[in-house]
């Protein structure tokens, strides 16, 4: 589950980012990465990996402590009501 935090910004700021996934566990099999880290997003589109990035630049910020991001990977292990 994800855990969401309203950011309230101020009237006329300008944000350079859509949402902000904070300080989940990045695995990333093709580039053998496995790093903390915060992944800004823009119009569906990943713009930043770092390992800082402030919730002030996004309109969302999803707080993922204690989540794994996996890149690329979709989960084919699904139940289907009959």
């Amino acid at each position: 589950m994800f855990i969401f935090a309203n950011i309230y910004k101020e009237e006329g700021e300008k944000m350079l980012y859509d949402l902000l996934l904070k300080a989940g566990k990045l695995v990333d099999y093709a580039t053998n990465t496995e790093a903390y880290c915060d992944i800004a997003i823009k119009d569906g589109l990943i713009q930043l990996v770092a390992p800082e990035i402030s919730p002030s630049k996004a309109a969302e910020v999803f707080d993922l402590t204690g989540k794994i991001v996996f890149a690329g990977i979709i989960d084919p292990h699904v139940h289907l009501a009959s």
